[in-house]
């Protein structure tokens, strides 16, 4: 092989072995970002979230209201397929406490953190047994905006929701 065009392969390889190598440091710092996000989400939850929503269930079981406070990794969706997302839910608690109902059947209040996009996203679920409803997506915010207030003003917007009151 002429020296030029061997030249020629090793430059056009050399290049194409930094662009690889380009993309891998990308790509390793992009789940790094990720990961970091995702700790912050999950060491959030665990501390200011769950307690927030703690209190908020105490207070909401002096008014006659149960609630549980779960915190998922992964989840089934609707068709059965299972979707990995770490999440936060206070599920109120309707109906019969020893009939198992499926989650959708339960009003709830879900945060869950959306990683590559560096958000969480706020799902109000309205499902009753007695009389259907909707799910649908709040919105979504950074992980700084959730604070007790705001948890307190969203979960007050969900039982304006199911209850009927939408004032």
């Amino acid at each position: 092989m002429k020296t030029d065009i061997q030249q020629q392969f090793d430059a056009l390889f050399a290049t194409h072995a930094q662009k690889i190598a380009q993309e891998r440091q990308a790509k390793a710092v992009k789940e790094s970002r990720e990961d970091d996000f995702e700790r912050e989400f999950k060491l959030r939850c665990d501390t200011s979230i769950t307690s927030a929503f703690g209190q908020l269930g105490e207070y909401l079981k002096t008014k006659g209201l149960k609630t549980r406070v779960e915190q998922t990794q992964e989840r089934r969706g609707r068709d059965g397929t299972l979707q990995r997302e770490r999440a936060i839910t206070l599920r109120l608690l309707t109906g019969d406490e020893d009939r198992h109902y499926p989650e959708y059947e339960q009003p709830h209040l879900s945060l869950i953190c959306d990683k590559s996009k560096q958000l969480v996203h706020i799902i109000e679920s309205t499902t009753t047994l007695q009389s259907g409803g909707q799910t649908h997506t709040l919105g979504s915010v950074n992980i700084e905006q959730l604070t007790d207030e705001f948890l307190q003003q969203k979960v007050l917007q969900l039982l304006q929701d199911v209850l009927g009151s939408g004032q």
